[in-house]
């Protein structure tokens, strides 16, 4: 299997999650540039390096939690990157489930939550990626906050994968 994370999708494979302060070369690459990792609220952001100036001028600068994206002109300087990051992966018994999904999850459900929703979806024979948005919606509810798009792809692997 090929995996790749760009944009602000993220693929969950057995619940192991790509974030730019789990992967030392992306934070390398984005302190080369120039950029700033910084963490809020216990997640890590991709600042641009001229991030405090420009809110000294009353300006509000934005920050992504993802190094790698289609968009943000602002931070292209500052080491976010178009180019996906892209990894072989044999599958294996132990590969039970595959997540790809935007960031209308991901804000509002960790990892390791989503595979445990979705095998719990499958057991009870309803479809995990159903379950996955349906559980989004639920948590933004909660959190009294507008649902970002949240699209969800699940891919259930068969027992004895070798």
């Amino acid at each position: 299997m090929v995996q790749q994370n760009a944009a602000r999708a993220r693929q969950v494979l057995l619940g192991k999650k790509k974030n730019i302060e789990d992967l030392p070369d992306e934070r390398r690459r984005i302190e080369e540039a120039g950029g700033i990792v910084a963490l809020r609220n216990q997640a890590a952001f991709l600042r641009g390096g001229d991030f405090e100036e420009r809110k000294a001028r009353g300006e509000t600068p934005k920050g992504l939690q993802y190094s790698r994206a289609f968009g943000g002109k602002d931070l292209k300087p500052y080491g976010l990157s178009s180019v996906p990051d892209v990894k072989q992966v044999t599958l294996e018994a132990k590969h039970k489930v595959l997540i790809v999904a935007s960031d209308g999850l991901w804000d509002v459900c960790p990892s390791e939550r989503a595979v445990h929703v979705a095998l719990d979806a499958a057991d009870r024979h309803l479809d995990p990626a159903q379950a996955l948005v349906q559980h989004a919606l639920a948590e933004n509810r909660c959190l009294q906050r507008k649902a970002d798009n949240v699209t969800v792809l699940v891919v259930l692997f068969s027992e004895g994968l070798n």
